[in-house]
């Protein structure tokens, strides 16, 4: 618990580890604990928005392991879980290729 109270007074509010910390955490689910009692529209669309935000495909990334070189199409072959998505149409893909040699 020392540990805690530490990194509440040593990180800022806006910084990761003052986030993650347990005390933290804790005002914060017992305060959406209340909004959820009284208020539980607001609670759930907050919930939604939130979802909605880091839920869009332009912000998930994906590892492929294996070699895309022996791949017909590495890029088009995303295309089909994509569709119907409210994506950006023109996605950039990243593709760092890393020579493994045992």
């Amino acid at each position: 618990m020392a540990w805690a109270v530490t990194a509440c007074i040593s990180y800022s509010p806006e910084s990761l580890g003052y986030c993650q910390d347990t005390l933290v955490k804790s005002k914060y689910l017992k305060q959406f604990k209340n909004l959820l009692k009284d208020k539980p529209e607001e609670a759930i669309q907050k919930m939604k928005d939130l979802r909605d935000s880091l839920c869009k495909p332009s912000n998930m990334r994906v590892l492929v392991v294996a070699n895309v070189e022996k791949l017909p199409h590495p890029v088009s072959a995303w295309d089909k879980f994509l569709d119907n998505k409210d994506t950006v149409r023109e996605r950039t893909f990243h593709l760092q290729i890393q020579d493994i040699k045992k």
